[in-house]
């Protein structure tokens, strides 16, 4: 690493405010420490880049290529903006900042049209939809506003099916189409997995998606408003509440700019819910009104809305605000007919792009978005804005900004270390294993009844154990559920460690097997070696080659990091008895939890 120091001390000078020390004092001036920095190497910055924007380390020639001209970086970084593993991290950034993949919580039931498929692969497609989108708007290089004001949405045959779209059984699996239902295109606002994501109960009105939509792509949270609301007023009480939210001065600070905004979703259903659908197809999709009962799904809910293809919105309840006497729609006061409007609105405000470049510097360096230091935020949001909005272009200025580079900070007199060190993200270190071993984490926990075909929420075939809550171990590795865990884990934590650890292990056995089926030539991580040999130089140039892979260490094999490394299989090797094979499985396990590969 590659120190900067700056040590100002403070001199007691005439004129400048301050008394001049007397000659014969005994008191010694105080040093004034400016913060200092501490910087990667290039290799590191390169390990650092590569795992910020693909979720896989660079590869060898490239950290040779680096290390021979440090300028090749440059190009390099645009490979990787380039690759369709950016895109998958792009998903994933969006993904936690719009919280979608909540497998952890009831999915859409497998029944009637969708009996064909299982709870598993309608949670893949219907999470995917808003995120394909984001997909689409960044490889083709669109404006990043289209997020807000796309006139179209991305579907593959089970969302087609699911909400009644064009689909084309001979084009791609994602595919651009249109809304049948009358809602105003407007990206993700008019999303039908954010509106069935961010869902609006009871008397809540649509607020909670109107919150949603100014936290997420303004950063204007109104749950962080200073609010005290004296008693007096009957909650229970609906159309009290909606009166006070007009009148009480309280709820006013509030309610005159996020119930306009609310106004704007009345057509969407407040709920689709699992058990919903359930209890439609129960009914078989109608009401059966010969016994005198009211219906149960709600007063202009029929039943047969909860049933494929899901009817998710109706133009004619557009303004049911007006029933309850809440204020006429607007965006912070500005008229706007509709979503679409709204859309247009949000993409021109100076905030969108502010709250943007928040979000990506703060995902990709670890902190939380409102914890972005603003004079790095108007640098980026002034690049993002030049650039016309080009996603890829607001990635490259944060990786290239200078504190992303940092590895620590010398803060205090002392010269302590603060360290800037990235934890590795559950979806980054899954990536980066597969990457170096070819080992997903799949599992199938079906039991026996899901073989008879699946009815509600219980068969969900193959997961990846990295990426799912219900069955897997993201949120104990330090990732997010996007329902009841909402903020990542950036620190080591046991679980996290034995999460890690698992996973490690269990691709560090499978490589090893299946490299010892193949020609050197052909072999992922062991091409030095015999599997079977023993021999201390033929090891000990497997660990050298493994330390460059992995770490992106030159190491000496006759070295000190070497020679811990062979006592390390050479401890292995004797107590699986002499079996170099399963010496292998342990060491490379062991090497893929070093902190090297958790930190970056």
């Amino acid at each position: 690493m590659r120190a900067q120091f700056l040590i100002v001390w403070g001199l007691g000078l005439s004129g400048c405010g301050r008394d001049p020390i007397a000659a014969d004092s005994d008191t010694t001036p105080e040093p004034i420490i400016e913060e200092t920095r501490v910087y990667l190497e290039d290799v590191d910055f390169l390990i650092r880049v590569s795992t910020a924007l693909r979720g896989i380390r660079p590869s060898v020639d490239e950290m040779a290529s680096v290390r021979a001209d440090p300028a090749v970086l440059d190009e390099i970084i645009d490979g990787y903006l380039a690759s369709p593993e950016f895109l998958e991290v792009m998903k994933d950034l969006h993904s936690e900042m719009l919280l979608l993949r909540t497998d952890a919580i009831p999915q859409l039931p497998a029944l009637g049209l969708m009996d064909r498929e299982n709870s598993g692969s309608l949670y893949q497609s219907t999470t995917g939809e808003p995120l394909e989108l984001i997909r689409y708007i960044i490889e083709n290089d669109r404006p990043y506003t289209e997020v807000v004001t796309a006139d179209y949405l991305l579907a593959d045959r089970v969302v087609a099916d699911i909400y009644d779209l064009d689909y084309d059984d001979a084009g791609p699996t994602w595919q651009v189409t249109q809304y049948s239902d009358g809602r105003p295109p407007a990206g993700l606002l008019s999303s039908p997995e954010m509106m069935l994501r961010h869902e609006s109960n009871a008397a809540n009105f649509h607020r909670a998606r109107a919150n949603f939509v100014a936290s997420a792509f303004l950063c204007e949270d109104f749950n962080d408003r200073d609010i005290t609301v004296e008693g007096g007023i009957d909650i229970a009480d609906e159309f009290e509440v909606a009166n006070a939210v007009r009148t009480h001065p309280a709820c006013v600070n509030c309610h005159q700019t996020l119930d306009p905004l609310a106004a704007y979703f009345w057509g969407f259903r407040g709920t689709i819910h699992a058990n919903e659908i359930v209890q439609a197809y129960d009914d078989n999709c109608s009401w059966d009104f010969s016994d005198g009962t009211n219906p149960t799904l709600g007063p202009s809910y029929l039943p047969e809305y909860y049933c494929y293809p899901l009817k998710q919105y109706t133009v004619a309840d557009e303004s049911e605000w007006q029933t309850w006497d809440l204020r006429e729609p607007s965006f912070y006061g500005q008229p706007a007919r509709d979503l679409s409007d709204v859309g247009e609105l949000i993409a021109n405000d100076p905030r969108f792009a502010q709250c943007m470049s928040r979000q990506f510097f703060g995902w990709l360096a670890h902190l939380e978005p409102e914890d972005v230091p603003m004079e790095t935020v108007v640098s980026l949001q002034s690049t993002f804005v030049d650039s016309g909005f080009d996603a890829k272009a607001l990635a490259r200025a944060v990786i290239l900004h200078e504190s992303f580079r940092a590895s620590g900070d010398s803060v205090s007199g002392g010269g302590h270390l603060v360290a800037r060190m990235r934890s590795i993200r559950p979806e980054q270190y899954a990536r980066t294993v597969e990457d170096l071993t070819g080992y997903r984490w799949f599992a199938n926990v079906d039991g026996q009844s899901c073989d008879d075909g699946p009815r509600g929420d219980e068969c969900w075939g193959t997961v990846d154990l990295s990426s799912s809550d219900r069955y897997g171990f993201r949120t104990m590795a330090g990732g997010i559920d996007g329902y009841y865990t909402v903020r990542p884990i950036h620190v080591p934590t046991p679980i996290k460690l034995l999460v890690n650890g698992q996973l490690a292990n269990d691709a560090a056995a499978w490589v090893v097997d299946a490299d010892a089926l193949l020609a050197p030539e052909d072999r992922r991580l062991f091409a030095e070696i015999d599997l079977s040999a023993t021999h201390e130089a033929g090891v000990r140039g497997q660990l050298v080659a493994l330390y460059e892979r992995l770490y992106g260490e030159q190491i000496d094999p006759y070295g000190e990091e070497a020679d811990e490394a062979w006592e390390l299989f050479s401890v292995f090797l004797d107590s699986s008895g002499r079996d170099a094979t399963r010496a292998w499985k342990v060491t490379l396990g062991t090497l893929l939890q070093d902190p090297r590969m958790l930190w970056y």
